[in-house]
């Protein structure tokens, strides 16, 4: 059975979560362009920052819910 503060502790951990995404998706869309790299090359280090973010979206949730169970 899931608990109440096991479930708050996710919440706060999505949001964290999420926030740290789209700050960080704002910022690199925002990255003024550098004559030293591509526009390949910022495209494939952004994709790879993504997916870094997108798998810690679960990760936090998680370890949300166990910070949440322990308080």
């Amino acid at each position: 059975m899931l608990s109440i503060p096991g479930l708050i502790g996710a919440a706060v951990g999505l949001a964290a979560s999420s926030l740290i995404y789209f700050v960080t998706m704002f910022m690199l869309q925002r990255q003024t362009v550098d004559s030293i790299t591509s526009a390949e090359e910022r495209e494939r280090s952004a994709a790879a920052i993504r997916m870094i973010l997108l798998a810690d979206i679960p990760i936090m949730v998680a370890v949300g819910y166990y910070v949440g169970q322990l308080l």
